[in-house]
C-alpha cells in the first residue's frame, strides 16, 4: 500500500532458541548452536528496506526492521549477537549502565551506525560542527573506559593527578547545573533555533567553566 512500516522484534534470541530445537528434532546438519543461524538471520533482516509495491499505480514504501538480542550473560560473542551485528545500525545496551540508572543504558563505544558516511553531507550543510563534536563525544567516552580500568588496577585514591575529581565532588559543585543538562531533550523547538541554540551554547559555557575551576581546584 505504499507505507512506511517499523517491525519490532522482541527477542531474536528466543526465537534463534526456538530455531535450534526445531533443527535438533530435524536431525538437521549443525552449525553455530546447533543450527544455521547466520543464513536464517540474513534472510529474516534482509527484507527491510525500500520497497517498490506490486500492481498499480506504482507506490513505494519502507520496511524498518528492529530486533531485541538478548546475550546469555551479556556475552557478546553469543552467535546470536555477533551474527546480528551485520546489521546497519546496532545499539549495544550495558548492564552496568542499568545499574548505575543511566537510561537508555546505551554503550556507545560498542554501539555503531554504517550510515555515518551517508549523513556526512547532510551534517555538513545543516550543521558543520556535528562530525567533530560526535567524534569528541567518542574520544572522551574511550578515555573514559581507559580511566576506569586503570583505576581497578591501581589502588584506590592513587590515580593520577588532575584525575581525582569525583562523581560526588562534581555533583555537590555543580548539582544546579544537571537539571538543565538532562532536560536538554525536553525542550520545545517551537521556541525556534535562535533561541535553542543560546540556551545549549550558555549550559556548554557554563558546564566548561565549572570543571575547569574543579580542574585547579584539584591541581
Amino acid at each position: 500500500m505504499g507505507y512506511n512500516v517499523s517491525m519490532m522484534a522482541d527477542s531474536t534470541s528466543r526465537w534463534a532458541e526456538a530455531l535450534r530445537e526445531i533443527s535438533g528434532r530435524l536431525a538437521e546438519m549443525p552449525a553455530d548452536s546447533g543450527y544455521y543461524l547466520a543464513a536464517r538471520l540474513a534472510s529474516f533482516y534482509e527484507r527491510a528496506g525500500k520497497v517498490k509495491c506490486l500492481g498499480g499505480p506504482e507506490r513505494t514504501g519502507s520496511v524498518t526492521i528492529v530486533g531485541a538480542v538478548s546475550p546469555p550473560g551479556g556475552d557478546f560473542s553469543d552467535p546470536v549477537t555477533s551474527n546480528s551485528q551485520y546489521c546497519s545500525v546496532f545499539w549495544g545496551l550495558d548492564k552496568k549502565l542499568a545499574q548505575r540508572k543511566h537510561f537508555p543504558s546505551v554503550n556507545w563505544l560498542i554501539s555503531y551506525s554504517k550510515y555515518s558516511g551517508a549523513l556526512e553531507s547532510f551534517y555538513e550543510k545543516f550543521d558543520s560542527d556535528f562530525i567533530d563534536i560526535r567524534t569528541k563525544a567518542r574520544e572522551v567516552l574511550q578515555r573514559e573506559d581507559d580511566l576506569n580500568e586503570i583505576v581497578q588496577a591501581v589502588e584506590r585514591g592513587a590515580g593520577m593527578d588532575g584525575q581525582k575529581i569525583s562523581y560526588t565532588l562534581i555533583k555537590h559543585r555543580l548539582g544546579d547545573l544537571f537539571y538543565p543538562l538532562v532536560s536538554q531533550k525536553f525542550e520545545d523547538p517551537a521556541e525556534g533555533e535562535e533561541a535553542l541554540v543560546a540556551k545549549f551554547q550558555k549550559l556548554h559555557d557554563d558546564l566548561t567553566a565549572g570543571f575547569r575551576n574543579l580542574e585547579d581546584e584539584t591541581r
